[in-house]
């Protein structure tokens, strides 16, 4: 039994340097690689499928038809733009989150949030919040909060947007390092899909970062900075 057992493991540690020396060497960049298929998202009805295409120099977002097996859509990205991901709004809207650093003088690298809706039917597509409500789209981030809120058409979603009474405001928070009235208030918006329009349902205070919804899209937390207890 133990020439058996002495002889099989020489067998497998001759096998193992074998498939060693045959497995072609990975280099380091494959490692840090953008996978070439990422996101792959089923609609709500399970007719439709969408992904992220990074194959080619620019990333794509693909949407394929499950019942006719062929390709109902495909959307090009701003090479600008980061794609981050994909979410299904309903059956036939699909919610694009993308991202763009940006540099103003004076002022260190942001990153802005976009959410784009597509209409997998007709490939009609619009930046949300960002044409409506009092969103600016030249300085906010709009945020996804929710996108199944009850009610046909309609997401929600946040925004950073400038209050006159939060600008008399001074405040020394780690944004900005030191007293400066700084002015933008973090606002939450119904939107609607098809226009891309918001209406603002809420509005937070100069420390609110981020936002908690029922199932009915209401407003029921909200995460707030304490500057003063430095959390």
């Amino acid at each position: 039994m133990r020439r058996v057992s002495a002889c099989s493991g020489l067998v497998m540690a001759v096998l193992l340097t074998a498939v060693a020396r045959a497995a072609p060497e990975i280099p380091v960049a494959a490692f840090a690689a953008v996978p070439q298929v990422s996101d792959v998202e089923l609609s709500p009805d399970a007719q439709l499928v969408a992904w992220c295409d990074h194959s080619g120099p620019d990333a794509k977002v693909v949407i394929f038809d499950l019942a006719a097996k062929a390709f109902r859509r495909t959307l090009s990205i701003d090479p600008k733009m980061e794609l981050r991901s994909l979410l299904w709004s309903d059956d036939e809207t699909l919610l694009v989150n993308l991202s763009e650093v940006r540099k103003f003088p004076g002022a260190p690298l942001f990153q802005y949030s976009r959410t784009l809706a597509v209409d997998a039917t007709s490939g009609n597509s619009r930046m949300l919040l960002m044409d409506g409500g009092t969103a600016r789209s030249d300085v906010s981030t709009a945020i996804l909060i929710s996108a199944h809120p009850g009610q046909p058409h309609t997401v929600i979603m946040a925004t950073m947007d400038f209050s006159a009474n939060a600008a008399a405001v001074q405040i020394g928070t780690h944004l900005t390092g030191g007293g400066s009235a700084l002015g933008w208030v973090f606002e939450l918006f119904q939107v609607d899909t098809r226009t891309g329009r918001g209406t603002i349902i809420d509005r937070g205070g100069p420390f609110t970062h981020d936002w908690a919804v029922d199932s009915h899209g209401q407003p029921v937390a909200r995460v707030e900075w304490r500057p003063d207890q430095k959390q």
